[in-house]
């Protein structure tokens, strides 16, 4: 597993303070056999030979499913290694794949290569235009060749480039005009699940991504416990914090890309593991304590000793007592 503790030891810049325990993590653990089952499910569609994804899907939307599937796997690890902090930066990355992999399919084919040319050209300009300057370590980036002025107005002429990638060719459609675009195509349970992704789970990702540090650690108010703060600003446990909100996002978009490569008939499956599987993110607000045999809170048909009452479910007491609240 990532950080575990022979790799710790042996790092050279040791951590500000001792590795987040096993114990705390194992809370989680419901959470990411959830998501395990759901991943589970995805693969066996995208390598079913006679599936309808595998025979018919056109190739780039399986690289975006293959580049989500990917991104999916490093959140879990990064979960599991107690930094959820970085762990939901990477929601972001995954939200936008899992809405591209819809939004491409509805691409015709020559769009599509017009899109990406002009993509490719736009970082041709970036990379390799007078204003990148050459980086001595970075040998396979300066073996690049120049272009010329003239290849630059040739650029400019013959695609959609954009120099600074932000409003002339396929990356102007932001994850919400490829949500919109997406969601004719979609059942209206699918589309539910795209209209909150795209929601807050989007802005707090981003807010993660795009915030400098210094206007992160403003949003950070330690917890009190007496007259002494639980934790100083080097700490780790506001990263551990959102490790629930890292899962919950990213079982959210992992779910669209289980409808996506789905066949019709295996639909129910996916959508009745979706069902059972949102429950165990769902987190009971404090004080609330119903009977072992009355039906859990949450809302699944269980009964609560079987379901939030089961012991290391994470309760809304569990994030303050990590030190930090967002």
């Amino acid at each position: 597993m990532i950080g575990s503790g022979s790799w710790l030891t042996r790092r050279a810049a040791k951590p500000p303070e001792a590795w987040v325990p096993a114990s705390q993590i194992h809370a989680f653990r419901t959470q990411f056999e959830t998501c395990d089952r759901l991943e589970e499910l995805v693969m066996r569609a995208i390598s079913n030979p006679s599936g309808k994804y595998t025979s018919s899907e056109n190739a780039v939307v399986k690289l975006s499913v293959s580049r989500a599937l990917h991104t999916f796997d490093a959140l879990l690890c990064l979960a599991d290694a107690g930094y959820g902090a970085p762990a939901l930066a990477l929601a972001r990355a995954l939200i936008e794949e899992a809405i591209a992999s819809w939004w491409l399919r509805g691409v015709s084919r020559d769009q599509m290569v017009s899109m990406l040319q002009a993509h490719e050209q736009s970082y041709s300009l970036m990379l390799q235009g007078p204003g990148s300057p050459e980086v001595r370590y970075l040998p396979l980036l300066n073996g690049l060749a120049s272009m010329t002025a003239e290849d630059i107005e040739l650029a400019l002429d013959r695609f959609a480039v954009d120099p600074n990638l932000g409003t002339r060719h396929w990356t102007r459609k932001t994850v919400k005009k490829m949500a919109r675009a997406s969601h004719a195509d979609m059942r209206p349970v699918e589309q539910e699940t795209l209209d909150a992704l795209v929601g807050k789970p989007l802005l707090v990702a981003n807010l993660m991504t795009h915030n400098s540090p210094l206007s992160m650690a403003t949003r950070l108010v330690p917890q009190q416990v007496g007259a002494t703060a639980v934790g100083g600003m080097t700490s780790r446990r506001p990263s551990t914090a959102l490790i629930h909100e890292a899962l919950a996002v990213g079982y959210e978009a992992l779910a669209l890309i289980a409808w996506l490569v789905s066949d019709e008939d295996d639909r129910t499956v996916v959508d009745e593991e979706v069902q059972r599987g949102r429950y165990e993110f769902v987190v009971l607000p404090p004080g609330l304590q119903p009977g072992r045999n009355e039906a859990c809170p949450c809302g699944s048909p269980k009964k609560y000793r079987h379901c939030h009452g089961r012991p290391g479910v994470p309760k809304s007491s569990d994030l303050p007592q990590r030190g930090w609240q967002a």
